[in-house]
């Protein structure tokens, strides 16, 4: 319980007395306020009032979760984040619980302003927390996404998070992104619920707009493909070098998986691999998106020394896409971020080395409500490695992943 009064010269304190007196701050109510009450600070007056999520400016002046019932004018101590609120009621364990928009409210959704107030420890005890402001369906501000026939092209340069109230592609219509995101990952946030039910396949591709795949041989090594994204680790194929018959480029990595060493030629070395994504055992959503990770280039495929045959260009690594939905999820549609084969080199005697694959990309759908359908089909392959006569085949791409799952309280706890 909060300490009953302000201590004076000469009082004796136990520990944990001393402890709640100087943890839990003391504020004057500015309006009756009952045990387990939302409250934030009212600069006017320093008066604490119950918090809306409706109202940014209370959202910003939180301060913890009231202890101790009181009137207007009355002054008590409150739970101040970082410790554990006690004689609460109808809490389930475990649940994250958010300032809702009924004033001092806590709820276990979002309000219109998403604001974390604690997780639950039992049905009457909260840890109160305090920056955790999140909202992680986005603001809505790019309106509604309803398509239903035609291409779709997500090009806005430097633009990678888009923020629905809603998204639904159906009918025949499809999803793709310009050369303007090349490289980058792309996070999607919808408010509502996402409908993915087109025919069309693939209805949403990434394919291909991964790192971009090493240049083959034609006067000498082929060059390394381009990691994909800036991540934190190098994952694009290594060029196959020049020889008597050109060495293969390596594949691209993916996001789970390394890809292969090209093949041997004769004289030279063959292409690195490129590395996996070690993050990509990660499982909390807002460590997928600050680690999202894309497919690196295939290595180019080196040149014959000695007839001057060219070696094949490596293949583009494969693109992320990343739904993060408030609502349910309706999806049936193929989804395809798979990296790009190699290009095979020109056959016949001392030919040069084939292109290393693009490594595949990731697919993530992340939802808070429930699921209508799940169907969909999900393609992150690695690039096969081009085909060479009688040089080194280029090595394939490594595998990306997919994943599907409810959002759950760990998800969005920095």
């Amino acid at each position: 319980m909060p300490y009953p009064s302000a201590a004076v010269a000469g009082d004796q304190i136990l520990a944990a007395d001393f402890n709640d007196f100087t943890l839990n701050p003391t504020y004057t109510y500015g309006e009756t306020l009952a045990v387990g009450d939302a409250v934030y600070l009212k600069a006017s007056d320093s008066k604490i009032y119950k918090a809306d999520a409706d109202v940014q400016a209370q959202i910003d002046a939180y301060v913890g979760i009231v202890a101790v019932a009181g009137v207007l004018n009355d002054t008590n101590r409150i739970f101040a984040p970082g410790k554990i609120a006690t004689g609460l009621s109808g809490l389930t364990a475990g649940t994250v619980y958010y300032l809702s928009n009924t004033a001092g409210g806590l709820s276990a959704t979002t309000g219109t302003i998403a604001l974390i107030v604690g997780v639950a420890l039992s049905t009457t005890t909260l840890l109160v927390l305090r920056d955790t402001k999140v909202n992680p369906v986005g603001d809505g501000s790019d309106g509604a996404f309803a398509q239903s026939s035609g291409t779709t092209t997500l090009n806005t340069a430097s633009k990678t998070v888009y923020q629905y109230t809603s998204f639904a592609l159906t009918g025949t219509a499809d999803l793709t992104t310009g050369a303007n995101l090349d490289n980058k990952p792309l996070l999607i946030l919808v408010q509502g619920d996402l409908t993915i039910t087109s025919s069309t396949v693939p209805a949403v591709t990434r394919k291909g707009k991964g790192g971009g795949g090493g240049t083959a041989g034609t006067i000498g090594a082929g060059g390394d493909g381009t990691e994909g994204g800036t991540i934190y680790i190098a994952n694009q194929g290594g060029g196959g070098s020049i020889g008597n018959s050109g060495y293969g480029g390596g594949g691209g990595g993916g996001y789970g998986n390394a890809g292969a060493i090209g093949g041997a030629g004769v004289g030279g070395t063959q292409g690195t691999a490129g590395a996996k994504n070690p993050y990509a055992t990660l499982r909390p959503i807002f460590q997928i998106i600050s680690h999202a990770f894309i497919g690196g280039g295939g290595g180019g495929g080196g040149m014959d020394g000695s007839t001057g045959n060219d070696g094949g260009a490596g293949g583009n690594g494969g693109g992320s896409i990343i739904f993060i939905v408030g609502g349910n999820i309706n999806i049936t549609s193929t989804f395809n971020c798979s990296g790009d084969d190699g290009t095979a080199a020109p056959d016949g005697t001392n030919s040069g080395g084939g292109g290393g694959g693009g490594g595949g990309g990731f697919i993530g759908i992340f939802y808070k409500g429930s699921v209508t359908a799940n169907t969909a089909t999900f393609t992150v392959a690695g690039g096969a490695g081009g085909a060479s006569g009688d040089g080194g085949a280029g090595g394939a791409g490594g595998a990306g992943q997919s994943e599907v799952r409810q959002i759950v309280p760990r998800d969005f706890i920095f």
